[in-house]
């Protein structure tokens, strides 16, 4: 069976070997970063398949963008997906770990962005899935650093984790500046939009259901429709 390819309006994509694939959770979150200025550096933290920086690419055509990834096999194949898009030239990835990479990098970010891996506990299919790597505090104190007066950084959760990270990012001058509770219809939000700022902000709060009487809501349609075919 031939790999699948997801093409996008502007790019294409393909995630076979990735351990953090095309999903939902990362079409969400790079289309609804809210940012009030034109970045000109993002970081993108366990890029995968590299599908959010290349979101970030399209969005932001001025911007260079950065991704950080350690599975070899992931890094391999967002290589790959960055050569085949119209911005490799504005595109990079790197194989490190992310604490390694605040450690010896220069860069600062205007905006950083990450869809991190979901579970603190149990077995899950594979590693990309657990916070074993990449805790959710290691994660915050790294954008921390990593980010520019002013920068944001913007994360896709699971609702039950949000208290924790919101926690967590205060505690390194991180905060809550939009939260976006996110539902597949009428029932329970199960996924979080979080934009922090490391400067003292009111937060705006909002809701999105994705499906309306059992197909596309029309906000959700207008937020993707510059990648979705």
């Amino acid at each position: 069976m031939a790999e699948r390819l997801f093409q996008f309006k502007k790019f294409s994509v393909r995630h076979a070997q990735s351990l953090m694939k095309v999903s939902t959770d990362s079409i969400l979150l790079g289309a609804w970063i809210p940012v009030d200025f034109t970045p000109q550096r993002v970081l993108d933290i366990g890029a995968g398949c590299g599908l959010l920086s290349l979101m970030m690419a399209q969005r932001f055509p001025a911007a260079k963008v950065d991704g950080v990834e350690l599975d070899k096999p992931s890094f391999e194949e967002c290589t790959a997906n960055f050569m085949r898009s119209p911005w490799d030239a504005r595109l990079s990835v790197f194989h490190q770990r992310i604490q390694d990479f605040a450690r010896d990098s220069n860069a600062n970010y205007d905006l950083i962005i990450s869809n991190p891996p979901f579970f603190t506990s149990g077995v899950s299919r594979n590693s990309a899935r657990h916070t074993v790597e990449l805790s959710h505090g290691e994660l915050v104190s790294v954008a921390s650093r990593l980010l520019v007066a002013g920068g944001v950084l913007g994360l896709v959760l699971p609702v039950d984790s949000e208290l924790s990270v919101v926690g967590l990012a205060l505690e390194v001058g991180l905060f809550l500046a939009h939260r976006v509770m996110v539902h597949t219809n009428s029932g329970n939000a199960v996924r979080v939009l979080l934009l922090f700022k490391n400067l003292p902000c009111e937060c705006v709060d909002e809701q999105l259901f994705i499906y309306e009487e059992g197909v596309f809501s029309e906000v959700y349609l207008d937020l993707v429709k510059d990648f979705y075919l």
